[in-house]
């Protein structure tokens, strides 16, 4: 569990710009933005630590950060 967590902090240094500008594509709330893929990383630790489903796909995180983000967008 401790490499999945591991596994999940490179995930984060590596992809969290780019799933920034992917979620402002839909969102113009720079901020809301932010909060958005962090909580998709929250999430993704975890489940990796077994406290739910996770994983640590870039592609899944891809998914959950474009989804809420689409949700906070048809929301407003």
């Amino acid at each position: 569990m401790q490499n999945d967590v591991e596994a999940i902090e490179v995930l984060y240094q590596r992809h969290y710009r780019e799933l920034v500008r992917l979620v402002s594509g839909l969102l113009d709330d720079d901020g809301e933005c932010e909060e958005i893929v962090q909580e998709v990383f929250v999430r993704l630790s975890r489940g990796a630590a077994g406290h739910g489903r996770g994983t640590s796909s870039p592609i899944c995180a891809q998914r959950y950060s474009t989804a809420p983000a689409r949700d906070f967008a048809n929301a407003e």
